[in-house]
C-alpha cells in the first residue's frame, strides 16, 4: 500500500444497509463548506470539448448528529489512529454517493477543485454490482480499492483516482472529505 492510502474492512453488511437507507430519513438541504447541490439530485459535471460528461452520481448529505455519531466516530477514530492526525469534526454532514447504471467519475484529483482537501475517507457500502471500479493512481502501480462490503478507504486528495463505469447494479459509498482547517494536531508529518 503507498505511504498515502489506508484500507481497511470496519463496517458490517448490516450496519453498512443501515448506512445506505439514511438517504430516505435525510432529504433536507443542509449547508456545509463543500456544499455542491441540492439534495437528491444528479450530481452531472460535463466537459467543455465534446459534451461529455466526467461524474454523475447521485448525492445527499447525511448529517453528523446522534443518529450518525456512531459510524462517524468510529471513522474519524480509524483515521486518528492510522495517521496520528487529530480533527475538530466541524464538518455537519457528509455525503453518500449512488452510482447506477451508466454512472462514473472520470479520473480527477480532489484537491485541484479544493486546495484546502488534504484527505478523502470512504465507506464502501454494498458489493453487489458489476463495474464501478474504485480506483487510485499512486507512483506505482494503480490501487484497486476493494469491493468488499464495509472497506474504509482513505487517501491524500492529491492522489489521481476515478469510479469506473457502472455495468449493472447499483454501487453506494459515503465519503468524508478532510480539510487542513480541521486539523489540530499531526504527529506524523510523512502522510502529507
Amino acid at each position: 500500500m503507498d505511504q498515502k492510502t489506508l484500507q481497511a474492512r470496519l463496517f458490517t453488511v448490516e450496519e453498512c444497509n443501515k448506512i445506505i437507507e439514511l438517504h430516505k430519513k435525510y432529504t433536507e438541504f443542509i449547508i456545509t463548506p463543500t456544499r455542491t447541490l441540492l439534495p437528491d439530485s444528479r450530481n452531472v459535471y460535463y466537459t467543455n470539448t465534446n459534451n461529455s460528461w466526467i461524474k454523475s452520481y447521485n448525492v445527499w448529505d447525511i448529517p453528523v448528529n446522534e443518529n450518525t455519531g456512531w459510524m462517524y466516530n468510529r471513522l474519524y477514530d480509524w483515521f486518528t489512529k492510522e495517521t496520528s492526525i487529530k480533527l475538530t469534526r466541524k464538518i455537519d454532514a457528509h455525503k453518500l454517493h449512488q452510482y447506477k447504471k451508466g454512472d462514473k467519475f472520470s479520473i480527477h484529483q480532489d484537491k485541484l477543485g479544493a486546495p484546502d482537501r488534504i484527505w478523502n475517507v470512504g465507506i464502501q457500502l454494498n458489493s453487489n454490482y458489476q463495474g464501478g471500479d474504485y480506483i487510485l493512481y499512486t507512483d506505482s502501480d494503480p490501487i484497486y480499492v476493494s469491493k468488499q462490503t464495509g472497506t474504509v478507504i482513505a487517501y491524500a486528495s492529491d492522489v489521481p483516482h476515478e469510479i469506473t463505469t457502472i455495468v449493472n447494479g447499483e454501487r453506494w459509498s459515503l465519503v468524508i472529505k478532510i480539510h487542513d482547517w480541521e486539523v489540530v494536531l499531526k504527529t506524523n508529518k510523512t502522510l502529507f
